[in-house]
This record gives C-alpha cells, sequence and structure tokens, in this order.
C-alpha cells in the first residue's frame, strides 16, 4: 500500500473516532428538580429532604448521588445508586443532622450514566444550611427583610436545571450563563459539521485513489520488440 492511501484511511479512522466522540458527549441528558434549597433548622434537628431525579431520555440510565461539602459527615443519602427507566423520575430522600452553628454550604452530586457504561453527565444540588437557635417560630421584626425563597420538591420555579443534549436551564441560570452555554453548543457543531465535511473530502479522495489503481491494473502490458526483428 503506498504512503499516501495510509495517510487516507488514517485521517478518515481518526474523524470517526472524532466523531463518536462528540456524538457520546451529547448522547444523555441530565435533569433534577432542586438545584438549590436553603433550609433554616434548629441545631440539634434531624431534617429530611429529597431531590427530584429525571430521566428524560430515551433510554435507561444509572444514578449516583454523593455529597461534598461542609456537611460531609452530616447528610446521609438513603438510596445512592438506582436506575431510571425512560421517562421515569424518582425524589433521592436524604437526611442532615443539624449540629453545630454557623452557615453551611455542602453540594449532592448527581451523575447520569447509561447502563452499558458510555460517558455520563452530572449536575449538582446546593444545599445552605443556616441554623437557627431557640424558637424558629417566634419571629423577629427583621424577618420581614428575608427574600430566602421556601424551596419545594419538584417545581422547576425552584431551580430545576437539565444539562446534556435538549438542555432546559431555568430558574438559577443567569443569562450570562445560557449565552455561554449556547455559545459552546454551536461551537460543538460548527465543528462537527468541519469534521463530516472533511471525512467526505477524504471519502472522495480515496474512491479516487482506487479508481486510479484498478485502471493502471487494467492496461494490458505491451511485450518489448526483439532486435532480431
Amino acid at each position: 500500500m503506498k504512503i499516501g492511501n495510509k495517510k487516507i484511511i488514517s485521517s478518515i479512522f481518526i474523524i470517526v473516532l472524532t466523531l463518536s466522540f462528540i456524538s457520546s458527549i451529547y448522547a444523555i441528558t441530565g435533569s433534577i428538580g432542586n438545584a438549590r434549597m436553603i433550609l433554616r433548622p434548629e441545631i440539634g434537628d434531624s431534617i429530611e429532604r429529597s431531590i427530584l431525579v429525571k430521566n428524560i431520555n430515551d433510554i435507561a440510565v444509572d444514578i449516583e448521588l454523593s455529597v461534598t461539602g461542609d456537611l460531609v459527615e452530616d447528610i446521609k443519602i438513603k438510596n445512592n445508586k438506582f436506575r431510571l427507566n425512560a421517562g421515569e423520575e424518582k425524589k433521592a430522600l436524604f437526611t442532615i443532622d443539624v449540629r453545630n452553628s454557623g452557615t453551611t454550604e455542602t453540594k449532592i452530586n448527581v451523575k447520569f450514566a447509561p447502563i452499558d457504561g458510555g460517558n455520563g453527565v452530572g449536575l449538582s444540588s446546593t444545599i445552605i444550611v443556616i441554623p437557627e437557635e431557640g424558637n424558629k417560630d417566634a419571629g423577629s421584626i427583621f424577618d420581614i427583610f428575608k427574600d430566602d425563597e421556601k424551596v419545594v420538591e419538584g417545581e422547576k420555579v425552584n431551580g430545576e436545571v437539565s444539562v446534556g443534549k435538549n438542555k432546559d436551564k431555568s430558574a438559577l441560570g443567569s443569562e450570562e450563563s445560557e449565552n455561554k452555554n449556547m455559545g459552546l453548543t454551536i461551537l460543538g457543531g460548527t465543528f462537527t459539521i468541519i469534521l463530516f465535511i472533511s471525512l467526505l473530502i477524504l471519502l472522495t479522495i480515496a474512491s479516487k485513489h482506487l479508481k486510479k489503481i484498478n485502471s493502471e491494473k487494467l492496461i494490458p502490458i505491451k511485450p518489448k520488440k526483439s532486435l532480431d526483428e
């Protein structure tokens, strides 16, 4: 095989692998119903909350939850691994033990992965805990200045967020972040189109090379005339 043909085949192979990698990145979509919670329990309380995990894909996905942040030791997830079929959703329950005073910020990370072991995506729900001492029902004249939203599991207005193909960021996503995500999506789509066009060009060149080689093989070789003639 000629060196030129080897280069063409190698280029085609690399482009096909790249296209497969790009398509796998956008193959899975993740969606959760509570992207942010602000809780005001009393010290010593043990409170139960949940994150609504949604599978908006056409295939089943495996879900895995983990905790990072200030309350890693104080948050217990009831079931940190489960599977959701296409279109299915489930509330992932967890318990928070409020042991100390002071504001804390913790993230519960939700990983979405295809059951065949391909690439997945991840989302995080931010939980801010502000412990209060004494009778929290007594109230204060300063409570009128508090503008923390009440978190209700599953309601989109309280911070539902999605990532992956068919993105639907809302509530907590700022206009700047949405523009950035849109720009990345356009850039990725443009790059994919360029790779696809390059693949077509290389296939055309390879086809012409093969035709040329086949035509050269079919040309009859004339015998040389002898000196006696």
